[in-house]
């Protein structure tokens, strides 16, 4: 026959101890269990001041939300960065609804005057920028942007304003870093980081997809590529990829071969630039 004896409690210290020992457990198995999501181990890691810039005009519309609900789903709506829209002229009411309805991000829209900011950032002695016709601007036309109804100077103006100067606008001086988005531009993997935060983490000021030359853009590119890399050899990074910059591929043939088959997936050029102009 089972005989019961009576349950003695515990010390007040026991228990005291016992609970201790719990909460110790705990603590050192938090700290050393691994987590799944990363850690942010600098404590002045604040989000970088930058911003998706475009040079847009009214009939970019569709093009320009195709690139925008792409973006998005690919980066954005995990960091939601600023759109900054610029144009020569106000855009739409709705032209402003539905580029703001694409994304939660902020929006901006701004107005390029003409007559100001593309040239004064004009260089004196550019054929181009002195009026006369250039056999690039003739062959370089795009469907798509402000060649089919812009003025041809006012054209190239802007062009040159959109590959650069851009980034001295007033609007801008608030953001560090900048993505160039062309309208149409075409987003179709994941970018699984934040490229704001790679660059500026890793002290990069400038990328560039590999773009979609035609056969006398390429030409005159890697000729002025060769000039600039004679007079300054000793800024080439040794890890630098510039084969496809210089007409060449890995094999020394012609890049123009081996571009053909990049066409297909290189609808537009995306650049990102770092203090840009800001200094």
């Amino acid at each position: 026959m089972t005989s019961w004896k009576e349950c003695i409690p515990l010390p007040p210290n026991f228990v005291w101890l016992a609970k201790l020992s719990r909460l110790w457990l705990l603590v050192w198995l938090s700290s050393h269990v691994h987590s799944p999501y990363p850690r942010i181990t600098r404590a002045d890691d604040v989000t970088p001041r930058a911003a998706l810039v475009t040079l847009a005009y009214e009939y970019d519309l569709e093009p320009l939300l195709s690139s925008m609900h792409q973006l998005e789903d690919a980066f954005n709506s995990r960091y939601n960065y600023d759109w900054v829209f610029f144009s020569t002229a106000p855009l739409s009411e709705e032209f402003r609804r539905l580029t703001s309805n694409a994304t939660t991000a902020t929006c901006v829209y701004e107005v390029v005057h003409q007559g100001d900011v593309p040239l004064r950032h004009r260089e004196k002695k550019d054929p181009i920028s002195q009026g006369q016709p250039s056999q690039t601007s003739q062959e370089a036309a795009s469907p798509t942007r402000g060649d089919t109804f812009e003025p041809p100077q006012t054209f190239r103006q802007l062009q040159r304003w959109n590959n650069g100067p851009f980034a001295k606008e007033k609007r801008l001086q608030t953001y560090d870093w900048f993505w160039r988005i062309e309208p149409g531009a075409q987003f179709t993997h994941d970018i699984g980081f934040d490229i704001f935060r790679f660059m500026r983490d890793h002290n990069i000021a400038y990328g560039s997809s590999k773009a979609n030359f035609t056969p006398l853009q390429r030409s005159l590119l890697s000729h002025q590529v060769k000039r600039f890399l004679e007079k300054h050899p000793d800024l080439l990074h040794a890890e630098a990829d510039v084969a496809w910059l210089l007409g060449l591929s890995d094999n020394g043939r012609s890049h123009g071969d081996s571009l053909k088959s990049q066409e297909s997936n290189s609808d537009a050029t995306q650049i990102v630039g770092g203090n840009f102009g800001n200094d």
